[in-house]
């Protein structure tokens, strides 16, 4: 979502989320594991048609669909959720950093892009440090 905001998603961006899927699917939190499990499936196989669906689609949806994954979670795996959320705003944040500044050095993270981790982490009731995106690593 958070690359999909601005309308270009960069190869960068693309492979960092593939390669966080693939860190995800051992992480060690059971829910997390099953859900990135279960969905590399399809992300592998389908991963540019994703992208491109993601990119038709209104993008003020996706929050609010987030905020139905985030209250399905916890009402049903209230003991793995909050981990779970994190996880899902770490990688958004991991995936922004992926691409952008200049020559690597600079604001990786543009304005619009910006803009989606706030929504991202409003609908997954993160708490963002500052409102500022900073590097992020998916603890896996």
């Amino acid at each position: 979502m958070t690359s999909a905001f601005d309308g270009d998603v960069d190869p960068k961006e693309q492979s960092r989320f593939e390669e966080l899927v693939s860190q995800l699917r051992e992480h060690r939190n059971p829910l997390v594991s099953e859900v990135f499990q279960a969905a590399s499936r399809r992300l592998y196989r389908d991963c540019e048609a994703l992208v491109r669906e993601l990119g038709n689609q209104d993008m003020m949806v996706l929050p609010a669909r987030l905020l139905l994954c985030r209250n399905f979670v916890l009402e049903r795996y209230p003991e793995h959720a909050s981990e779970f959320l994190n996880v899902l705003y770490e990688m958004s944040q991991a995936i922004a950093n992926a691409a952008g500044g200049t020559f690597g050095f600079g604001n990786k993270v543009n304005r619009s892009e910006r803009a989606a981790l706030a929504l991202i982490a409003g609908a997954l009731g993160i708490h963002e440090a500052g409102g500022e995106s900073s590097e992020a690593e998916v603890r896996i």
